[in-house]
């Protein structure tokens, strides 16, 4: 069969104009999804950005800030907070866990309405009658409050020493003296840390020891700010104070330490100005640090009820 020129032309532009046609909607087609994916890439960015702060070098990436699951009335008057308990203002230790208790239907459940705490120190609750007690699991996995009748000087002389809250981080023993130092930081009711050196000496003759206090010097406080929790450790970046004002985080202050082997690393407190715009509010406060601070992970349960994690992430110069 045989075409005609005349015939042929026609056929041939009208494929060519299908062609381009169709290009021009392909092309549209591919714009419009490239446009509506670098406007949605651009609205997750913004969305991490506005998750996202750096402030001093660090990284500050708000992970999650969700009203928080826990429920429970007493937990927003907290004096004391721990992973598994909490005390409140008055002096009462309810149980704390990720599961409702079917009695309470609450995430929380109170230890013993008959007895008030008014000190925590080394892990020992002690009680208005200066009783020690800690918090321990039973045998079916419940939360219970467990008397101790130990002798424990050591708890009894910080008590004496007016200590609200202490932890011991350091001991030194002396072979020559046979007296072991003990090192505890303490928060006092005026809102202050306070470093306590108890001396403990042994007498190999009557097997007897003596405590005393050997020294007491002021270890941190912050001007107009009262300190409501802490943790120390010596020689490490995994500590951190909070007041009703500020959070201030344990931090290397001389970044020369991490390049050379003779150069010992010096520690202070400094203020985060970022995490210390929740201090005010902070009922409970957890910050865990990796190792010389490239990451570290902090939660905080508000006195609004919510729940918020943090991660901060810094590139060290030095290593």
């Amino acid at each position: 069969m045989k075409f005609k020129k005349e015939s042929v032309k026609p056929f041939i532009l009208g494929f060519i104009t299908a062609l381009v046609i169709g290009g021009l909607v392909f092309g549209g087609i591919k714009l419009v999804q490239g446009i509506k994916k670098n406007n949605a890439k651009r609205e997750y960015q913004e969305k991490e950005d506005n998750k996202s702060e750096t402030i001093d070098g660090i990284t500050y990436t708000i992970v999650s800030d969700n009203k928080s699951d826990i429920v429970c009335d007493a937990f927003k008057d907290v004096k004391y907070s721990n992973h598994n308990y909490f005390i409140t203002q008055d002096g009462f230790a309810y149980a704390l866990s990720e599961k409702k208790y079917s009695t309470t239907k609450q995430n929380c459940k109170l230890l013993d309405d008959k007895i008030k705490f008014k000190s925590v120190i080394n892990g020992a609750l002690i009680s208005t009658d200066n009783g020690k007690y800690y918090v321990e699991y039973n045998r079916e996995n419940e939360i219970i409050l467990r008397k101790s009748n130990e002798a424990i000087r050591e708890i009894d002389l910080l008590l004496k020493s007016n200590a609200i809250y202490a932890d011991g981080y350091d001991s030194v023993y002396d072979e020559k003296t046979n007296i072991e130092r003990e090192e505890f930081i303490a928060l006092k009711g005026d809102g202050k840390l306070y470093n306590i050196f108890i001396n403990n000496k042994f007498n190999s003759y009557t097997g007897d020891r003596t405590y005393n206090i050997a020294k007491e010097e002021l270890f941190k406080s912050f001007d107009d700010e009262t300190i409501k929790s802490f943790r120390y450790e010596k020689d490490s970046e995994n500590g951190y104070i909070l007041t009703d004002k500020g959070v201030y985080v344990q931090t290397i202050t001389n970044l020369e330490c991490r390049e050379y082997e003779d150069i010992k690393c010096e520690y202070n407190f400094v203020k985060d100005k970022y995490l210390s715009k929740y201090a005010n509010q902070a009922i409970k406060f957890d910050y865990e640090n990796s190792y010389r601070f490239d990451y570290a992970n902090v939660h905080i349960t508000t006195t609004d009820s919510k729940t918020i994690q943090i991660d901060m992430r810094r590139k060290l110069k030095n290593k």
